[in-house]
């Protein structure tokens, strides 16, 4: 694989290959896995691929950008792309570069095995698991070994990670946002979504767009399944968010409230109270209190 050059930076454009690019006729197949270190270029494939993949990076610093969006990743972090999506990712040079895990598989049965366990492609910013580092090694071991039986081997550590970042992903969302992921795919991909990107504003239009659905379709979908608005679900994140910069940093509110797209410092401190009941004056106050009280 010849890479090409952008402001001195490599980039690989996989070939074709027939070998590990293509669609299994087999209830599942692990089309190709492995782990790589000391990665320090960008993949690029405009078209995507005939099957699934998924990157986990272990350690290093690597940027992705996933639906025209430019993801910022650490260690833990995981992307799933589905069949035909485009994949664009970077991993930097610093430090030696990155230690990633990599895995592409298809088959038949694979999409409802990932609507069972209720795993949807996406970007997950989540924290460094033990669990799936173990699991991908085994799978990765396997994959390499020539033994008996080794594809049912293979399918079934396949199925375990897969099952692992589901659970993983979730666990983060539920002990971080006290939410956990639905029965609703599209719903989830929004969860994700929203949780990953708490900074920008409120778009309805795009989130429509992703379910593949009207403005007001989304909307009673949404509230359906989650209980609250998709606005107010969303501004529930930022601050979740914002609850910490206020406690821990030495920021000002109005520079909090500017981070998390409001530029009217007094209609942030307003949802604050309706959230919290506490101004986020107080609310600093008081966690002061708390911290010094501790020690």
């Amino acid at each position: 694989m010849e890479p090409i050059f952008e402001n001195n930076n490599p980039i690989f454009i996989p070939p074709e290959d027939e070998l590990t690019n293509f669609s299994s006729k087999k209830y599942m197949n692990i089309n190709h896995c492995g782990r790589l270190s000391r990665c320090a270029y960008r993949i690029l494939r405009e078209h995507g691929r005939l099957d699934y993949h998924i990157v986990y990076v272990i350690s290093g610093y690597w940027e992705t950008v996933y639906d025209n969006r430019k993801y910022s990743l650490k260690p833990g972090s995981f992307v799933f792309y589905e069949p035909f999506q485009p994949q664009d990712y970077t991993f930097f040079p610093y430090n030696e570069g990155c230690e990633i895990f990599m895995l592409y598989f298809s088959g038949t049965a694979v999409s409802e095995i990932l609507n069972d366990i209720n795993l949807v492609s996406g970007v997950y910013q989540c924290r460094k698991s033990e669990v799936i580092t173990s699991i991908f090694s085994e799978l990765v071991r396997e994959h390499n070994l020539s033994r008996p039986y080794s594809q049912s081997a293979q399918n079934a550590l396949a199925i375990y990670l897969l099952t692992a970042f589901s659970r993983h992903a979730s666990n983060i969302l539920e002990a971080t946002y006290n939410t956990t992921l639905t029965a609703d795919l599209d719903i989830n991909r929004i969860i994700i979504e929203m949780n990953g990107n708490y900074t920008d504003a409120y778009n309805s239009k795009h989130y429509a767009n992703i379910c593949g659905l009207s403005v007001s379709g989304f909307y009673n979908k949404f509230k359906r399944v989650i209980g609250v608005s998709p606005k107010k679900y969303f501004t529930n994140i930022k601050i979740e968010h914002a609850k910490e910069l206020i406690a821990f940093s030495e920021l000002s509110i109005k520079e909090i409230a500017s981070m998390f797209g409001y530029e009217d410092s007094l209609y942030f401190s307003r949802l604050f109270k309706q959230a919290t009941g506490l101004s986020p004056s107080e609310y600093r106050s008081q966690s002061k209190k708390s911290i010094k009280q501790e020690n």
